[in-house]
Formats: C-alpha cells, structure tokens, sequence
C-alpha cells in the first residue's frame, strides 16, 4: 500500500468536521482520526469514491491521490503544503 502526506490546512472547515464525523461511526472504516489529522483509506476502483460522503474539495484530493496510486491519504498538522493543491486557514 503506498501512501501520501497532506497537511492539514488543504482541508476546510466543514472537511474537517466530515471527516471527524466520519471516523467518529462505527459502520464507517475508512477514516481514522489521530491527534495531528486524519487517516484516509482509498478505495481500490475510483468509482467507488461516488456516493461516499465527501466534499467536493475532499473527494477532489482524495481522487486526486488515488490517480497517482495512493491508497492512504494522511492528513497532518506537520507535513509538507503541497503547491498545487488549495490551502485554507
């Protein structure tokens, strides 16, 4: 499984507050939240990613991510701002 860094700041607000309501649902394996982040599996087929409760900016990162052959995304407080992507404070 390969996996990627993102920082934090390239989610908004209501990503964040997803994402923590994700990882929060027990019938829900794919988010983990950790103190720095978050912890997003990918699926293995792209079109698995339609219907899944993310935000357009979210799913677009996520998508983004599993077209250049990632299947974890992390999302860290630490980790390098990615130029191409979207920053929000």
């Amino acid at each position: 499984m390969t996996n990627t860094s993102a920082l934090v700041c390239h989610l908004t607000p209501n990503d964040i507050e997803q994402l923590r309501n994700l990882a929060a649902r027990d019938d829900f394996q794919m988010v983990m939240e950790r103190d720095t982040g978050f912890v997003v599996k990918l699926y293995e087929e792209v079109e698995d990613f339609a219907g899944e409760p993310y935000s357009c900016n979210l799913l677009g990162l996520l998508m983004s991510a599993h077209q250049a052959g990632f299947r974890m995304v992390e999302f860290d407080s630490d980790a390098t701002i990615l130029e191409d992507v979207p920053s929000f404070d």
